[in-house]
């Protein structure tokens, strides 16, 4: 892993000229699949994606209906 970097600008090929944080530029490109994003914790992207996420395991978990898997105790029990 390296970084963290910015993207100074996208060439006309696809790939990516990257910044150093002190500013110092990258002497080659890089392909757009060797990057990966940062979202800051403070991002409302963030929250959208936790939310999304929430609201897809709140629903799996409700999506069984009303009983819950006990089909398999016996009274006795």
């Amino acid at each position: 892993y390296l970084g963290p970097f910015v993207v100074e600008r996208q060439t006309k090929g696809g790939s990516y000229i990257l910044k150093e944080m002190n500013g110092t530029l990258s002497r080659h490109g890089v392909a757009s699949f060797r990057l990966i994003p940062y979202i800051s914790r403070n991002d409302p992207t963030l929250q959208t994606i936790a939310d999304t996420l929430d609201n897809a395991q709140y629903s799996e978990e409700n999506s069984s209906g009303s009983d819950s898997d006990t089909s398999f105790l016996s009274e006795d029990e």
